[in-house]
């Protein structure tokens, strides 16, 4: 079954008429007076017989390119029907390696009949969330070999329970994975001085250390190893040893006022956004002055179910203070989601829920810190080179098998099949097919022409 993921892209159809415009459009026919048909008939006339027939095929050859060109816009994918019969795959995680006896077992389950396939690529889901999604489609009795990194930071959720699947989950690793290293935050202090937070996780855990340097171009010496650059004021990074970031760009420390203000039933959401708060002054190379005057915050938390004050929509709107403000619970969330909007000379942040773990789940996890500091301080983002390189046991991470599992069958959800790179191919053989007509004819109009007499 075809399906289309950009169907609005076949209107690029529309150009078909234009080659065949040009190949089917003659001018009106001119009488012309002749003294002999002589010349019109025999050798010549097959001659225009089989260019015209080269011309019809050319015209078919250009109509099919455009057509697979607009079949490319449209991202055409083809789903197949699941299987019916037990399956023997071997799952590979995009991006390991595999190595020593990954290696030799790989290759002894290709001779044994297992199909080789990756996992999907991008996005977020893990290896968990991939098995049961297989685990529902395909039959009783399937085999599944895992070649996957047993990475903690891979793993969310519960442990799955498999009805259909036989799991072997054989250890791999991705390059550089085994320690990595990070400048987790940098800020220059007004005394001239470079306030470091470096992370570093390894299979067996995880752990942050602080460090202050001066504010010098140079290197330092192991155990941090750094390379210090005055640029634009200055950046630093990790060398030699484990896999660390590119260049981190320090940020100056500076002092935030916050106004927090709230009734007498929200002191819990007081409390986890304070804590929020006080975990981002730890990394983003910030503090915040909590006060309760919304004269002169800059930022102001409003926890009530009433509307804001006035004096708090005149402080926004006239000095250009940031409000944030949540709102009815949209039901329990995994996800902190807000809109923001301006108003007057500021923004006003609105929160849908609130900052209580009854609202949202997130609200006693790390994921609330991140959230509100890619509000207030969106320059200190989180760098792109952190990664959790903690390990579990295969014990752990191998799924259980058991009739506790959720019957459930996808038997309507059929494996797509991207076409992308047929049709790739399929256009590049029509284009060299078009090109060698297309010369050929305008070879054998040219050799007619010679030969007719004058």
């Amino acid at each position: 079954m075809l399906q289309l993921l950009s169907p609005l892209a076949l209107v690029a159809l529309a150009a078909l008429a234009l080659p065949a415009i040009l190949h089917l459009w003659r001018p009106p026919a001119k009488t012309v007076r002749v003294g002999t048909l002589r010349f019109f008939t025999g050798p010549g006339l097959k001659r225009l017989n089989k260019l015209r027939w080269r011309e019809r095929l050319l015209l078919a050859v250009r109509l099919l390119l455009l057509t697979l060109l607009a079949l490319l816009l449209a991202q055409v994918i083809w789903r197949k029907a699941p299987p019916r019969t037990a399956q023997k795959w071997a799952l590979r995680e995009p991006g390991v390696e595999l190595r020593d006896e990954a290696k030799t077992r790989w290759s002894e389950l290709k001779v044994a009949g297992f199909q080789a396939r990756e996992f999907p690529s991008g996005g977020t889901r893990d290896v968990w969330s991939w098995l049961r999604e297989i685990d529902a489609r395909l039959p009783a009795e399937s085999q599944v070999a895992i070649f996957a990194s047993p990475k903690i930071a891979r793993l969310h959720g519960a442990r799955p329970q498999l009805r259909n699947l036989e799991v072997e989950w054989i250890a791999a690793s991705t390059p550089g994975e085994e320690e990595r290293s990070w400048i987790e935050s940098l800020r220059l202090s007004q005394e001239g001085e470079l306030h470091l937070l470096v992370g570093r996780s390894s299979a067996v855990g995880t752990e942050f250390q602080r460090s202050t340097i001066p504010a010098a171009a140079g290197r330092t010496e192991p155990p941090l190893a750094l390379e210090v650059e005055e640029e634009r004021g200055f950046r630093a990074r990790l060398v030699g040893g484990a896999e660390s970031d590119g260049w981190v760009r320090a940020v100056k420390a500076k002092t935030i006022r916050v106004a927090v203000l709230h009734d007498a039933e929200r002191g819990e959401d007081v409390r986890h956004v304070e804590a929020a708060l006080r975990a981002i002054a730890e990394t983003a190379g910030a503090s915040f002055l909590f006060e309760n005057n919304p004269a002169t915050a800059e930022w102001i938390f409003w926890l009530n179910d009433q509307p804001p004050a006035a004096e708090v929509w005149e402080a926004v709107r006239d000095r250009g203070a940031n409000l944030v403000s949540d709102g009815e619970p949209r039901g329990v969330s995994r996800r902190l989601q807000f809109t923001v909007r301006n108003e007057g000379a500021g923004r006003h942040w609105q929160i849908f829920g609130r900052f209580h773990p009854e609202w949202n789940e997130l609200s006693r996890s790390s994921a609330l810190p991140a959230v509100l500091r890619s509000i207030i301080l969106p320059e200190a983002v989180e760098r792109g080179g952190r990664g959790d390189a903690r390990r579990a046991d295969l014990t752990q991470v191998l799924p259980a098998a058991g009739d506790s599992a959720p019957a459930v069958r996808l038997t309507s959800e059929r494996e797509p099949v991207n076409l992308h790179d047929i049709l790739w191919l399929a256009c590049a053989g029509l284009f060299l097919i078009e090109r060698v007509l297309s010369h050929r004819g305008g070879a054998t109009v040219e050799t007619a022409h010679e030969k007719v007499p004058a």
